[in-house]
């Protein structure tokens, strides 16, 4: 965590934005969110209050990488919205579990692809991961 917080003048400076994924010791993280779900949520949220040129870029890449997909990762990144604005999910696709699990994790890719360019790094910390596996 004193590394993160070091680091993190360094990024602002090189127009690099931090992702911090922190697991929660006291396991107040919903299991609907996973940890890096929550940290992209945070880093949607410090994007929507800071720099408004870099907002603008970051809607346009993820709003062309995503497009209408970007309705599937709205219910785990609720800040996505005040960057894609309001999109539903189309009504053919499936329910079934395993197929929503591949589409998820391929528009996660797609969405860190969006939002990570040589002008915009993004560096990730995990933090506090040995917790994970107590509980």
């Amino acid at each position: 965590s004193a590394l993160v917080d070091q680091i993190r003048p360094m990024l602002q400076k090189r127009r690099a934005m931090l992702i911090n994924c922190k697991f929660d010791v006291r396991g107040r993280h919903a299991a609907r969110s996973p940890l890096i779900f929550k940290a992209f949520d945070e880093y949607c949220k410090d994007l929507l209050t800071g720099d408004p040129m870099l907002l603008a870029e970051v809607q346009a890449a993820v709003r062309l990488a995503l497009g209408p997909s970007a309705a599937v990762l709205k219910d785990l990144i609720p800040n996505l919205s005040g960057i894609v604005g309001d999109i539903a999910i189309a009504s053919d696709d499936a329910d079934e579990e395993a197929r929503e699990i591949h589409r998820i994790v391929y528009h996660v890719r797609d969405f860190v692809r969006a939002i990570a360019s040589p002008a915009h790094p993004i560096v990730m910390a995990f933090d506090d991961l040995q917790w994970a596996n107590e509980q």
